[in-house]
């Protein structure tokens, strides 16, 4: 799910902000998911580590949901497919072009 840059989303409601990551926000005054944004990616970095960028990409951008298919990852609107043009999209995709 993406949010608005401005979002009044409590930040402890965001995907992968667990409670002590949520805590230490707060204590720096980030209580939203708006006020979340407005932080710069390398300062967050530094003070929670590298895996804090997953977090922030996905609620600039959305998270990307896959299914896996034939030992590749698809996104999920592939799934609703039938499994005839599921393979017609497998083929097309290993022959190596993009969609």
């Amino acid at each position: 799910m993406s949010y608005a840059k401005n979002s009044t989303v409590p930040i402890e409601l965001l995907p992968g902000i667990g409670t002590r990551t949520a805590g230490i926000l707060k204590k720096m005054e980030i209580k939203t998911v708006g006020d979340f944004h407005q932080l710069p990616v390398a300062m967050l970095v530094e003070i929670f580590g590298p895996s804090i960028k997953k977090v922030y990409f996905n609620t600039n951008h959305g998270v990307r949901r896959t299914v896996p298919i034939g030992g590749r990852k698809f996104p999920l609107w592939v799934r609703p497919l039938g499994s005839a043009a599921l393979k017609i999209l497998f083929v097309f995709l290993l022959s190596g072009k993009k969609l």
